[in-house]
């Protein structure tokens, strides 16, 4: 069935920031038509959003999440990274299983789809990453995951070790299962999780996969200085310097990868460059470089019940809509309701 978003301001995001009223229709999860025409080439009976008074924008795009620790919110404040990890994140990451890392994942989508997100990257994390997924697909958004790879590292739990071989094994097993998965709106990323839990073996072992199976790998790197002074002690050398790491200087054009925080990359006069690496690059590698409401384009959106981007900003309602694939995957009915799909469509033509 057609979808008509109808009567609001569209800001397109393109290369001349339009912004005008109008409808747009989405056919078969793409943008078949904006604004002049488009109602008119609506297939009847089509599904109609009322988006009078409403900005319809594009969905945002989440850049590295971890729906495995929504449910930790609060529980590790204000300590250091390595402590944060070893003392607080990896235990509780330790006693998931299917049942709370599914219900982590499912409220970590909601929150994301009220505020507007249509895609993220996300990293799970050692087990019970089939319930992250299934999750994903089933909430209806454009989602890039994978299981944490952690085959060394001090400080590691019980229920976080794995060998190298089993972790290979296992992110290889979830591509096969998973990517590619809801036509094509699920895709599977190899995901270490940083340089001082994981061997060289396993990162060299995740960078040629990803290569082999065109899929990112996702990371964590120079996210606090004393992961970068433990890191320069373990190698006598800085992460982002090393050969091995899919991040090093010999490996960088060989992958698509995704590089977390990078906070202590450079001083103030690499600014630029670490903007471009997390706008157009991250961009790039997420699949999201033309991610703007065009004909032709994937029907990713939001329907805001403001008139404007400027008030979108300034308030951070709920959206009205939110559209994945051309798919209605939340409505709230005020600034603080959300729902998942399921109930009858609000207007038929």
């Amino acid at each position: 069935m057609d979808l008509l978003v109808s009567g609001g301001t569209i800001v397109t995001c393109d290369g001349q920031n339009r912004a005008f009223e109008g409808d747009l229709l989405v056919r078969a999860g793409r943008i078949a038509a904006i604004g002049d025409g488009a109602r008119r080439a609506a297939l009847r009976p089509a599904r109609v959003l009322d988006a009078r008074g409403c900005a319809v924008m594009p969905g945002l795009v989440q850049a590295h999440i971890h729906l495995c620790q929504v449910l930790f919110r609060g529980m590790a404040d204000d300590l250091p990274l390595l402590d944060w990890l070893k003392n607080r994140i990896w235990p509780l990451e330790a006693a998931h299983d299917e049942k709370s890392a599914r219900a982590s994942a499912e409220l970590g989508l909601l929150e994301a789809m009220r505020a507007g997100t249509t895609t993220i990257l996300d990293m799970g994390t050692v087990r019970a990453h089939d319930a992250i997924m299934d999750a994903c697909v089933r909430s209806g958004i454009r989602a890039i995951s994978g299981k944490t790879m952690m085959d060394v590292g001090e400080g590691v739990p019980r229920g976080l070790r794995e060998t190298t071989k089993s972790s290979l094994d296992e992110s290889d097993r979830l591509l096969r299962d998973w990517d590619g998965h809801a036509g094509g709106r699920i895709r599977y990323a190899y995901a270490p999780r940083f340089i001082l839990s994981c061997s060289e073996k396993l990162v060299r072992g995740a960078a040629e996969r990803a290569k082999q199976h065109d899929v990112i790998v996702h990371s964590h790197v120079a996210e606090h200085p004393s992961e970068r002074a433990a890191v320069r002690s373990a190698l006598g050398q800085d992460d982002i310097e090393d050969a091995f790491y899919p991040f090093g200087r010999h490996n960088m054009a060989e992958i698509a990868f995704l590089a977390a925080h990078a906070l202590e990359a450079v001083d103030s006069a690499g600014i630029d460059l670490v903007y471009d690496a997390v706008t157009t690059t991250a961009a790039t590698v997420l699949g999201v470089a033309r991610h703007r409401l065009e004909v032709g384009g994937n029907a990713d959106l939001v329907v805001h019940r403001e008139a404007t981007l400027r008030s979108v900003l300034a308030h951070h309602d709920a959206p009205a809509y939110v559209v994945a694939s051309g798919q209605v995957v939340a409505t709230s009915t005020s600034s603080t309701k959300l729902r998942l799909p399921g109930g009858e469509p609000d207007v038929r033509e």
